[in-house]
């Protein structure tokens, strides 16, 4: 993104208070009407003596100039300004001792994204079921609901980096005939990288990793790769109060 950051410097002034009956002609008709000096400098000394002078403070104020060149508005940083909807295929892609015992299916992710006042914050929820290797085992859906906050860095006008981390709460909604609907929740933490192409200045592609850990009695440590795609629109001014 291209843009500047100025501070407009207003110069010193001064305002009147003015009690007179006449503009500046008064001192024009002494001065035609009379060559005396005493009664000159007298119609002047009347003029401005009710004039009082007052001395204001410097105020500085800051100006945005965006660059009119920018070929992505979401360069445009302005806090909830915009909101980006994705919508991803995700996927467990590591193994530990909780893989052991379950292993999951492909699943899906949502996320809304929005400037914040530094960086940018992300709300998003995981869908992925999760069977029993054997039949003791529960088969449940994680359902991931988190809170992340990060920066972007970009590579050109097409292509950009965001990585961000946060908090996040687990939701095991069990599936099982015996025990169907009955669900346990679990704190967590997580870590997210992203890297986005615009196709054009609305649509963009996105290829993620999302490092997570639940703290579980015995902490699970989960890794997901998504992609899928995202739109980014101008948020309409009744959302964006209520957000602010």
């Amino acid at each position: 993104m291209k843009y500047l950051f100025l501070f407009i410097l207003f110069s010193i002034s001064h305002t009147t208070n003015r009690n007179i009956l006449e503009d500046y002609h008064t001192i024009l008709k002494g001065l035609n009407v009379s060559s005396d000096y005493d009664v000159v400098v007298k119609s002047e000394k009347k003029h401005y003596e009710n004039i009082t002078f007052e001395r204001k403070k410097p105020v500085v104020q800051p100006l945005y100039i965006i660059d009119d060149n920018i070929s992505n508005i979401s360069q445009a940083v302005c806090p909830f300004n915009f909101i980006e909807i994705s919508i991803q295929l995700t996927q467990n892609i590591n193994h530990n001792t909780f893989h052991q015992f379950y292993e999951s299916q492909n699943g899906l992710k949502t996320s809304i994204t929005t400037p914040f006042y530094w960086g940018d914050i992300q709300a998003s929820i995981h869908l992925l079921p999760y069977f029993g290797k054997e039949q003791n085992y529960v088969d449940f859906i994680g359902i991931h609901q988190n809170l992340k906050w990060g920066g972007k860095l970009y590579f050109s006008n097409r292509i950009r980096w965001f990585n961000g981390m946060g908090i996040g709460w687990y939701i095991f909604y069990l599936t099982d005939k015996v025990v169907a609907g009955q669900i346990e929740s679990e704190l967590s933490t997580g870590f997210l990288s992203q890297v986005q192409y615009s196709i054009n200045k609305n649509i963009n592609l996105n290829i993620e990793i999302n490092i997570d850990r639940i703290f579980t009695y015995k902490t699970i440590d989960l890794v997901h790769a998504s992609m899928g795609i995202s739109y980014l629109f101008k948020t309409p001014d009744w959302m964006r109060l209520f957000i602010e």
